[in-house]
This record gives structure tokens, sequence and C-alpha cells, in this order.
């Protein structure tokens, strides 16, 4: 376990593979053991004091120093009024699991900062654009959202006044929120997948969805990464549409919380665009899985690989190939099970395919 800047050892770094409950601490040179391991492609998550979560398999997990977090506006004693920054969001009509682009134009700010549904929105200022005030985000409509939400801003000036205020997302056309029923698929998987699972393989569970979580949570605020349009990680036909109904062997209900393509074991699978691995692991439910963070609090995820090309800590480029298809974890056949996230938030895969490349400039820090 090692400074990534510095190379150095960490000590006492705490070192575990949650999936299977087992803990280590690291020695003075930043050396840690972790016996009783089963086979498998397991993550090993490691923490220390002052640094960020690092996620690897194995040999030299490197922890990048945490950035601190910018004081939120109650914490200013400045206060000033504030007139409604002109919003604008795209797509203007929006249904759960809806990924965002948030354009934000006020001809006085420094910064401005937000959160949509409690998550923070990460702003990139528009360095190119005529007004040095425009500031373009990432946002997303949670899956199982049933009412219109609000952008609630941070704004910042140069005079070192901080001001709050709220606006309805999407102020020129009206957020449609569906609620109706979704459309349920039944499918046929092997018992140990649709029965309810024992206490151990619930914690397995359970820990892989926060190791999911802490990979969307760390891209947030962080500058992004690609910069051209994403595209389909597999060619052809969709198999399943993201935000279904599922029913496994008539017994397990649970919500498609992305895009299936079809696919045969060994065809390969692309990086939808421009990241850096940011994990790998056998999961029980998606099999063999690769996490990318495209940054601005982008992720995506590729479920159910037979084979995987890369390494955590590798930049891929847009296209690149990661893996192939496969019939890993909790299936019906080989096919690819795609993922996108914005922080912890699934939404609609396909609807990266039209985001608008993000402008060159600086990140807004985000206040939590």
């Amino acid at each position: 376990m090692t400074d990534a800047a510095t190379g150095v050892g960490l000590a006492d770094a705490r070192v575990d593979i949650p999936q299977q409950a087992l803990t280590s601490t690291t020695d003075s040179a930043g050396r840690f053991t972790l016996t009783g391991v089963p086979d498998g492609r397991w993550v090993i998550r490691a923490r220390a004091p002052g640094y960020a979560t690092g996620l690897g398999t194995g040999g030299d997990i490197r922890l990048h120093a945490a950035v601190a977090a910018c004081p939120a506006a109650d914490a200013v004693a400045a206060a000033v009024a504030v007139t409604l920054p002109h919003i604008t969001t795209t797509p203007s009509s929006l249904v759960p699991g809806s990924l965002v682009q948030l354009v934000v134009v006020d001809d006085s700010a420094m910064a401005v900062r937000a959160t949509v549904f409690g998550q923070p929105v990460t702003f990139v200022r528009d360095a190119a654009a005529a007004s040095p005030h425009r500031f373009v985000g990432l946002a997303a409509v949670p899956l199982d959202s049933t009412h219109a939400g609000v952008v609630s801003l941070i704004v910042d000036y140069p005079s070192g006044a901080v001001a709050q205020t709220t606006a309805p997302l999407g102020i020129t056309t009206p957020i449609v929120i569906s609620a109706g029923p979704p459309r349920r698929e039944a499918l046929h998987v092997a018992p140990q997948f649709a029965a309810r699972p024992v206490a151990s393989t619930a914690h397995r569970i359970a820990a892989e969805s926060e190791l999911a979580h802490q990979v969307g949570t760390a891209s947030l605020g962080t500058q992004p990464l690609w910069h051209e349009p994403f595209e389909r990680p597999r060619p052809g036909r969709v198999t399943s549409p993201f935000g279904g109904g599922r029913k496994f062997n008539g017994t397990l209900i649970s919500r498609h919380t992305g895009t299936d393509f079809a696919g045969q074991i060994g065809d390969p699978v692309i990086a939808a665009n421009r990241g850096v691995i940011a994990m790998i692991g056998d999961f029980f439910l998606a099999g063999t899985v690769v996490y990318i963070d495209h940054g601005a609090g982008l992720t995506s995820a590729y479920f159910h690989l037979s084979a995987v090309n890369v390494a955590v800590g590798d930049t891929v480029q847009r296209g690149q190939r990661i893996g192939s298809v496969g019939a890993t974890g909790r299936v019906t056949g080989p096919h690819l099970h795609w993922v996108v996230r914005y922080g912890t938030a699934s939404v609609d895969p396909m609807g990266s395919l039209a985001l608008q490349v993000p402008p060159t400039g600086p990140v807004v820090p985000l206040c939590k």
C-alpha cells in the first residue's frame, strides 16, 4: 500500500475484501496479508486517514490524498440577494432514470454548485464560452422517482458572498414522471440465483453493491475524461431495455438497471468512452465485471464477462476492447449487461449516447 504521489508505503492502513469479510492492516512498509481467500478475482479495498479509498485486485494499491470539501453556504457569513440564474436542461422532458445535462448562466457568478435529488452536481466552468459565467454539469433523475425535482443552487460571487436558491428542474419544459408499473420479464436462471440468499451470500451481495457505490461517489467532482460522444459497447440488438421489472424463476423480482446486448461467449466488449478502469471483480449477481470512471461523476459498468483485457488503473480509450461477452453470474445465457451511473444513481445507458461533450475548463469543487 503506497502513497500515489511519493511511492512511500503507508503504515496502519486498513485493507479488506468486503465480499468475503476479510480484513488486514498494513505494516510499517505498507505490506499486508489476507489469509483464507477463496479462488476468484476479489476486490481489495484500502483506506487510510487523509486518503481517498483505493480499490484493486492485488499487487501495489496506490492511495491518493483526499480532496478537501469546500465550505457549505450556511458556514459562510456573507449573504446576498440573488436573481435566479438561467438554467436549462437536456433533455428538457425527463423521466425516471434520465441522465441530465444542466447549463447554468449567471452574469455575476464566480462558481455555482448544486444538488439534484440529493446528489451533488459536477459542474465544469466553460472556459471557451463567450460569457465566463457559464457552467455545465451532470445530474440524474433516480429510477424510483415519482415526482419532479428541483435544482438546489449555491452561488459564489467574486466578493466572497454566497447565496442559495432553488429552481424547478427543467424550467423550460415540465418534467414528466411516469409512476406506472414497469414492463415485466419472466426469466429462468440457475436455482442458486432465484432462492433467498443465505447470510454469507446476502453479505456478499450488499458488499458488492457498496463497492459499486464507492466507484460512483469517487467520480463526483472530478475532471471529465471523455472528449468524444459515448458509443454502444456492443453492436446489434438490444435484448432487454433499461427500467423493466424482472421475475426470476417466478419468485425473485427486481428492476432492470442496465441495457442488455446480444452476444456470444468471446464476442468483444468495448469501452463506451475514455476513462480509467476503477474496478474489476467477480460478483455474485453480475459475474465478472469491469467498471470505468469517465470523470465528472459518470461511470459505466460491463457485467457477465468471460474475459477481461484491462487492469485497474489503466486509461482506456473510446472503442478500446476491455473484455469479452460471457455468461457469468445471474444470467439466462450469454449477453452483455451495460450499466451507466451518475454518482450512485443508475440511469438509462442509452441516454449517455446523446450527451454533449463537456466543455474545457476547471471543475467547480463540490460541497457535500
